[in-house]
């Protein structure tokens, strides 16, 4: 089992300039409100962000219907027929849609490697909850497998879509009859609920110097996630779950971040279930640090997603 814990020890100018950035933004100020003003936030947000085919030149997109309501748009580089691809899971705490930049995101990460982008607009809650996300991504990944062989396939994700990566590959093992396995898992800062008094109490320890998440979001998402309805124990806490049988799993996070208190839980359960994985944290560093690029660390993140990524 290959195994590698790195600590990025050293924080940039650009990082700092970029976190008093977040910090005046007010993004955490966001999740630390009430259940209905939260809500209401992202409803403001979310009718600015619907599924919408780009209209740009410069990539060739396409809209693949999933199932008899869902959409997850393809894009490829013009003149070029990929035999790889990656399932590209966006975040915003399971209630809050992609914009632009996530899909920006998802091709500076795939095109360098010569992989196609599939990026599911899935379900949101509190409309539905975390098992329709994943029925939904799981359709996806069976669409993409009628293109692409399972080992030419990689799952990306940010934050609650890291999770949601981990969830659909929990939940595809559990089938009668599994899919294969993607070649591997890319997740920045996969997002969850606190399992235990233990890690609530880390998570409130870390939301001192968490610049974007409040842990408060954390805790109200227990009840948000399942919409009301019974759902699997994996689905709601995968930190914790049986991973037998998982793909690798590449992990980073932040030092600086409530989620970072996933960690020791996520590892754990490798280890147990004898998956391989890395893990990189970043000293100092915030959520989802490794999606932008325009400070070193971030660079450096992506970098290393690219050594991941299928050949």
């Amino acid at each position: 089992m290959n195994k590698t814990a790195k600590r990025e020890e050293k924080m940039s100018v650009r990082f700092k300039i970029l976190k008093t950035v977040y910090k005046l933004s007010g993004i955490k100020r966001m999740f630390g409100l009430p259940q209905e003003k939260l809500f209401a936030k992202a409803a403001q947000l979310n009718a600015k962000r619907g599924f919408a085919v780009p209209t740009d030149k410069k990539h060739v997109y396409t809209d693949v219907r999933v199932g008899e309501r869902g959409h997850c748009l393809k894009i490829r580089q013009p003149g070029t027929q990929r035999d790889k691809a990656m399932l590209f899971l966006f975040g915003g705490g399971m209630v809050i849609g992609p914009d632009a930049g996530d899909r920006k995101a998802a091709c500076k990460l795939a095109f360098p490697c010569q992989l196609d982008v599939w990026m599911p607009w899935y379900p949101l809650c509190p409309k539905y909850n975390i098992k329709d996300a994943v029925d939904m991504v799981l359709e996806t990944y069976r669409l993409m497998l009628r293109e692409y062989k399972a080992e030419n396939i990689v799952f990306c994700g940010f934050s609650s879509g890291a999770s949601l990566a981990v969830c659909t590959c929990l939940h595809n093992l559990r089938q009668d009859k599994p899919m294969p396995n993607p070649a591997c898992i890319l997740a920045s800062s996969p997002g969850g609920v606190p399992h235990c008094e233990e890690e609530k109490r880390e998570m409130e320890r870390l939301g001192r110097r968490d610049i974007m998440i409040d842990p408060a979001f954390m805790e109200l998402m227990k009840t948000v996630l399942s919409g009301g309805r019974t759902i699997p124990e994996y689905l709601q806490y995968p930190c914790t779950a049986d991973f037998t049988g998982m793909p690798p799993i590449h992990f980073w996070w932040g030092s600086d971040e409530v989620l970072y208190a996933e960690a020791p839980y996520y590892l754990e359960s490798c280890k147990k279930a004898g998956v391989e994985y890395t893990v990189v944290v970043g000293e100092g560093m915030c959520h989802c640090y490794a999606m932008l690029d325009i400070f070193p660390e971030g660079k450096a993140a992506q970098e290393q997603m690219h050594s991941y990524m299928p050949r």
